[in-house]
C-alpha cells in the first residue's frame, strides 16, 4: 500500500440523471451548489407545457442533500434559478425581472426590477443577493426598508472583454471580488477585481479563483479576514496559491501575513485546467483548490503550502463546489451529473505530514485541531495522492 493511499476518502453522493436532468442539462448555467444543503437545477419540462404568454416553462428541480436527496419539482417561466445557501427560499431571474419564493409555502417573499442588464448573479449570504451588470456590482439587500438594489463599486475597464464567471464576499461584506476568464489561443486568462469597502478602493490582480474566511491564524489571538487566490498564467505548467491576511489589523494579533506557494497541474490536460474553486475549512485550517479537470489540491491554510492531491473527477469536468460542513471536506458536480464529496482522514494526514513530508510542526498543529473536531462518522477509503 502506498504511504499516502489513505489520506482522503471519495464517494459519490447521487447523480443529477435520477431526477430527470439529461446530460445535456447539466451546465454551470442551469445547476447551482450554494451550499452543501441544497442543489438547483433548471431543466427543460418534460409535458412541454408553455406559460400564459406563449412562452415554453422550464422545471427547476430543488434537491436537499440535507435530507438524503429529497427533490421537489416546479414549473417556472425563469431562465436562471438559484436556491439560499440556508433557507428554503429560491430566487428566479427572467430578463431583469426578479423574485424571491419560500418553496415551502410558495409565498413570494419580494421582487424587484433591473435597468441594467445583469450579466451574472449569485447569493452572497441568506439576506443578500448580489447582481453584476457590465457597469457595476449591485447588492440587494432583501430583508431591508430599501428594497432595491444598491450599486456597491464600479466594474474596472480590465473586465470589460471577460465573461464574469464569479463573485465572492468576505462575512463582514467589507471585501468583495468578482472574477472574470477569458480563453486565449492555448490557455484561459483570468482577471479578479478586488474592492475594499472601508477603503473604496479597488485592485486588479491575476487569479483564477478566489475565496473570503475568517480564520485564525497560528499564533494570532483572533480570527482575522483572509483572501485565499489561485491562478495558472500562460498555460505554465505550475500554478501559485496565495493566502493572504488582509485589515485592518486586529489588537493583539501579529504583523498581518501573507503566504504563496505552488501547485504542479498534470501534462495530461496540458495548458487548458484552471483552478475553478477555492474552499477553505476554517475549522480544519484547510484550503482546497479544485481545477476544472477534476484534480483536488489540498493545501494548509496557515502557510498556503500544498499537502496531497488526488483526481477527484475523471470521467468530466467539475464546474461548481461547496464546502461539506459535516465532514470539513469538499462537494462538486461534475459535467456527467455525479455529486462527489471528498474528505480528509485526519490520522493519516497528519501521519503523512510527520513521516513522509518531515513537517513535524505542522503536523502538530493540525492534529490538535483534528483532535477539538469528531471525524467518528469518516470512513478510510484508499486512494493514491
Amino acid at each position: 500500500m502506498d504511504k499516502v493511499g489513505r489520506l482522503l476518502q471519495r464517494r459519490e453522493i447521487l447523480k443529477l440523471d435520477s431526477y430527470g436532468m439529461s446530460q445535456q442539462q447539466v451546465t454551470w448555467s442551469r445547476v447551482s451548489l450554494a451550499s452543501d444543503k441544497w442543489i438547483c437545477c433548471r431543466h427543460s419540462n418534460t409535458q412541454g407545457e408553455v406559460h400564459e404568454d406563449r412562452k415554453k416553462l422550464q422545471s427547476v428541480t430543488i434537491i436537499n442533500l440535507a435530507q438524503g436527496g429529497l427533490s421537489l419539482t416546479y414549473n417556472t417561466w425563469a431562465e436562471s434559478a438559484k436556491m439560499n445557501p440556508l433557507k428554503p427560499v429560491i430566487a428566479l431571474k427572467a430578463g431583469n425581472v426578479f423574485q424571491v419564493y419560500n418553496i415551502s409555502t410558495r409565498e413570494l417573499l419580494s421582487h424587484c426590477n433591473m435597468v441594467e442588464d445583469v450579466i451574472f448573479w449569485t447569493w452572497v449570504n441568506v439576506e443578500v443577493i448580489a447582481m453584476v451588470t457590465a457597469q457595476g456590482v449591485f447588492h440587494w439587500c432583501l430583508y431591508t426598508d430599501v428594497a432595491v438594489p444598491q450599486q456597491i463599486f464600479r466594474r474596472e475597464d480590465r473586465l470589460e472583454k471577460f465573461q464574469i464567471t464569479n463573485y465572492q464576499t468576505s462575512a463582514s461584506l467589507h471585501w468583495m471580488a468578482v472574477t472574470g476568464l477569458k480563453a486565449e489561443e492555448d490557455s484561459i486568462s483570468a482577471v479578479t477585481q478586488l474592492y475594499s469597502c472601508d477603503n473604496h478602493a479597488t485592485q486588479c490582480i491575476q487569479a483564477h479563483a478566489i475565496c473570503f474566511a475568517d480564520y485564525k491564524l497560528d499564533g494570532n489571538r483572533h480570527p482575522s479576514t483572509i483572501v485565499c487566490l489561485a491562478s495558472r498564467h500562460d498555460g505554465n505548467m505550475d500554478g501559485k496559491i496565495h493566502v493572504i491576511e488582509l485589515g485592518p489589523h486586529i489588537a493583539g494579533n501579529l504583523a498581518p501575513s501573507n503566504h504563496f506557494s505552488s501547485i504542479r497541474f498534470t501534462e495530461e490536460f496540458n495548458t487548458y485546467d484552471f483552478p475553478i474553486s477555492l474552499q477553505v475549512s476554517e475549522e480544519y485550517g484547510l484550503l482546497y483548490v479544485i481545477t476544472k479537470y477534476g484534480q483536488l489540491y489540498v493545501c494548509d491554510v496557515d502557510t498556503a503550502s500544498c499537502l496531497c492531491t488526488l483526481r477527484i473527477s475523471t470521467e468530466a469536468v467539475i464546474f461548481t463546489t461547496a464546502l461539506d460542513t459535516a465532514t470539513g471536506g469538499v462537494i462538486g458536480i461534475n459535467r456527467r451529473g455525479q455529486v462527489l464529496s471528498v474528505a480528509v482522514h485526519p490520522t493519516s494526514l497528519v501521519m503523512y505530514l510527520r513521516d513522509v513530508l518531515n513537517k513535524p510542526k505542522q503536523a502538530e498543529r493540525l492534529e490538535k485541531m483534528f483532535r477539538k473536531l469528531s471525524f467518528s462518522n469518516l470512513k478510510v477509503v484508499e486512494y493514491d495522492c
